[in-house]
């Protein structure tokens, strides 16, 4: 089998299974966070300079695409989660896989026509590159992977790899050390910050003690995400849904590979292979980025001329 017809034949599980993946009782979890929008390139580049100018997201899974030339900024959050009651033997070192886009099957077509990913966290380790990875998964190995629109096409310009392709191919985020007990700042030694503990209850009935590398339980930013991307909509469809998620690196048979994330829980690492999926190893439901239906738009408007009537009254 092709290498296209296998990476369309995994996307096919694999995509399927991010919706289902909240219900998975997943020990390690990579999951894409919008975190707002800006108008055009001028708001970026004034975000940059003074901090202002990003449309802050209202939902963290759902963005609309109003105009072409918007730029969507997306976070990568990884949750490691143990069995025991410490929370100080979960550590996470690195992800490899691909950054994708792609039409939802359940819609029509893509919201966007033509679009691209541009790397937005930290520099690499010479200072020159700047990667998908922030600190400390910015280290040496990281790497942000090859441009190309990965099958299904769909104009969208993705980050990664064919299955069983070019190493160099992947996209890697990777700290210099398996990141422990929520160790943070920008060098060593790391400070723990206590807003980053899940307090749940896992399957065995007992405190769920792990890390999570951007949000606590109640949604309060704790420091920086795992990784930050760029995406621009270049181009856009009358209307449809464009879905952007992780897809973690592939074998030669469609499966997820062994090098696809280096990770331990309860002191143990976590790399057996074939992988669980979703299971040991899964990602969170996928971004939406949506062009409503012009009937939909209209919908809207009344309802909104309805409403500015009843108070007008």
């Amino acid at each position: 089998m092709s290498s296209k017809k296998l990476l369309l034949a995994a996307c096919g599980g694999l995509l399927l299974c991010a919706f289902c993946a909240s219900t998975a009782k997943a020990t390690l979890q990579i999951d894409f966070v919008l975190s707002g929008s800006f108008a055009n390139q001028a708001a970026l580049d004034n975000y940059l300079l003074t901090g202002v100018g990003l449309d802050p997201a209202t939902d963290p899974k759902m963005g609309i695409v109003d105009h072409a030339g918007q730029i969507f900024m997306i976070d990568i959050v990884a949750t490691v989660r143990g069995k025991n009651t410490s929370s100080q033997d979960d550590a996470l070192q690195s992800i490899h896989g691909n950054v994708r886009a792609w039409a939802d099957p359940q819609a029509t077509q893509g919201a966007l026509k033509q679009g691209h990913f541009v790397p937005f966290g930290a520099m690499d380790v010479s200072g020159t590159i700047q990667l998908f990875g922030n600190d400390p998964y910015n280290g040496s190995g990281s790497q942000n992977g090859k441009s190309q629109d990965l099958p299904p096409a769909d104009g969208v310009i993705d980050q990664g790899s064919l299955p069983n392709d070019q190493v160099f191919d992947y996209v890697v985020l990777r700290a210099a050390k398996p990141i422990q007990y929520l160790q943070i700042g920008t060098k060593p030694p790391y400070k723990p910050n206590p807003a980053w503990f899940i307090d749940g209850v896992n399957s065995n009935g007992l405190p769920d003690a792990g890390f999570q590398t951007a949000f606590d339980p109640a949604g309060v930013v704790a420091n920086a995400p795992m990784g930050t991307m760029l995406l621009y909509a270049d181009q856009l469809n009358s209307s449809g849904t464009t879905l952007v998620n992780w897809l973690p690196r592939l074998d030669a048979s469609g499966a997820i590979a062994v090098s696809a994330a280096s990770w331990s829980e309860d002191g143990v690492a976590n790399q057996q292979s074939p992988y669980s999926y979703p299971g040991a190893f899964s990602t969170g439901a996928p971004v939406e980025l949506i062009i409503p239906e012009p009937a939909s738009l209209s919908v809207l408007a009344l309802g909104a001329l309805g409403l500015l009537a009843r108070r007008r009254r």
